[in-house]
């Protein structure tokens, strides 16, 4: 009797016995070792391989010890039919030596005993490179498909529940190597974990699904199809909220029904050299954006183009108002096109994007700002390509300099310059010779100034009058270029005057220039 058949017929009792040893050995004249040993050769050995236990037309002769350390050393069935072909013809150390070499992963360069074949373009790889691929793309911070490391072919749906869930169910009779205990031992994740993973990722795709209006069974993604884009798009980065999604378990179920989805649009993220610079803030749903404002701020700018009103964006900072763009850092009017939304924020800082708050303006680099110094939209062309204000008031126009325009109107522009020696004026402390006797700005001065500049000689001036002692005391005030004014102490009553620089009080309270 020939080893092929003789195994053959051992293992037919073996699975008549009920798959039980212990009966099995009742019915035969073997013993218990070499029962285990043609079960192990018999279940986890390739059917091609196993033919070669006998040498017959010319096949390669393969021992029983031989074929054990096979099935120890390489898992797959699939694979040791691959570098059979490598080895056959090998002796015993060579064949050793060579299996050893070929155990070696081609992504990872580790040494593994289970290879697994990819699907797409059937290649092998290692079973803990194949699991890190898929919980990589899984776990990034935008979703994306799982794709082959060899062709970059997506993975099926179907691929995506085999890889990550059917491989541990172990309900195919025809992969009885699958449900060994040294199948146990070289699996990289946990199941818990592994059907986590491919909850996440079917929860993600089915929100993006309904968020695209792709509700119908016909609009969804084919279970079959490799071909993502057609249901996600081109144009926008998806991801799982980064504030309130549920954090990964290894060991307890985690429900993914209720994760919330952002998008991000893919040109604003463009970084120097094409790449696209992504931070785990821009990935944040609604309500959980609605958390984090800061509802003070509500800085209001307005377009440089009409005039519209804009308030600070939460994202990108390249404003699209109708057929025109400007920039919300700088206010100035942008081109329409890669440099104008992306380059213009290239600052060559860390992370430099259009997400940041600095663009080539805003930090004076000497650099193409990409600044349009005309501009022939409707909005502006009937005003010879002049700019607005910058004023968030002011309506007028700009006036033409030597280089483009002018930040500011005229009008706006004149008043500033009276601002500004007002200013300096307030700074100085030499206001304060403008109060009347009664403590309130003269009538002529009160309409020369702003509202704000107002306030803020008023506020210099209470803080003087809070500035006294508590007994009494001679003060010495410097008047600025009046020092003959009349000077008013803390109560509003002039006791004794000493001289064009001191004064002094009888209640002892005297405020000090």
């Amino acid at each position: 009797m020939s080893v092929v058949q003789k195994i053959d017929d051992i293992y037919t009792l073996y699975c008549y016995s009920g798959q039980n040893v212990t009966e099995t050995l009742k019915v035969t004249n073997i013993k218990r070792p070499t029962l285990l040993r043609y079960i192990k050769i018999k279940e986890r050995l390739d059917p091609s391989l196993f033919e070669c236990l006998d040498k017959k037309g010319g096949r390669p002769k393969l021992t029983l010890e031989m074929a054990l350390y096979i099935c120890r050393n390489v898992l797959n069935p699939e694979y040791q039919h691959h570098i059979f072909k490598s080895i056959r013809v090998s002796s015993r150390t060579q064949m050793i030596q060579r299996i050893g070499e070929l155990s070696e992963c081609l992504i990872c360069a580790g040494q593994s005993s289970n290879f697994e074949l990819t699907p797409c373009c059937g290649q092998f790889l290692c079973e803990g490179c194949l699991v890190h691929i898929g919980e990589n793309a899984i776990e990034d911070i935008t979703f994306k498909a799982i794709n082959c490391p060899f062709c970059q072919q997506s993975f099926t749906l179907n691929e995506v529940k085999t890889l990550l869930i059917r491989r541990y169910a172990r309900s195919d009779p025809s992969e009885l190597w699958r449900m060994t205990g040294d199948y146990d031992k070289s699996l990289t994740l946990n199941y818990t974990y592994a059907r986590n993973l491919c909850r996440k990722f079917m929860a993600i795709l089915g929100k993006i699904e309904r968020l695209r209006g792709h509700t119908q069974p016909d609009d969804r993604m084919p279970r079959y199809s490799r071909n993502y884009e057609e249901v996600i798009g081109k144009d926008l980065y998806y991801g799982c909220c980064t504030a309130c999604s549920p954090d990964m378990s290894r060991t307890q179920r985690v429900d993914y029904r209720g994760i919330r989805i952002a998008s991000v649009e893919k040109q604003c993220v463009m970084g120097e050299n094409e790449l696209a610079v992504l931070e785990p803030g821009q990935f944040l749903c609604t309500v959980c954006k609605s958390y984090q404002e800061d509802r003070e701020d509500g800085t209001f700018k307005k377009c440089p183009h009409c005039g519209t009103r804009t308030l600070k964006p939460e994202g990108c900072n390249y404003v699209r108002c109708g057929d025109h763009r400007w920039c919300f850092i700088c206010e100035e009017r942008l081109e329409n096109n890669h440099n104008g939304h992306n380059v213009h924020y290239h600052t060559g800082l860390p992370g430099a994007s259009p997400y940041e708050s600095s663009c080539r303006v805003s930090l004076k680099q000497d650099k193409p700002t990409f600044v349009l110094k005309t501009c022939d939209c409707p909005a502006c062309k009937e005003h010879r390509g002049a700019p607005l204000c910058r004023e968030l008031e002011c309506m007028n126009r700009t006036s033409p300099n030597n280089v483009s325009f002018n930040d500011q109107c005229d009008e706006c522009n004149d008043k500033r310059q009276k601002d500004i020696i007002y200013e300096g004026k307030i700074t100085q402390g030499l206001l304060i010779n403008y109060y009347s006797h009664s403590g309130n700005l003269s009538d002529e001065i009160s309409s020369e100034l702003s509202e704000e500049h107002r306030l803020l000689i008023e506020t210099r001036k209470a803080d003087q009058r809070r500035r006294y002692v508590s007994e009494p005391y001679l003060g010495h005030v410097y008047y600025g270029l009046h020092r003959e004014s009349p000077m008013r102490c803390f109560n509003g009553v002039v006791r004794k005057q000493n001289g064009a620089h001191s004064v002094s009080c009888s209640t002892g309270y005297i405020y000090l220039d």
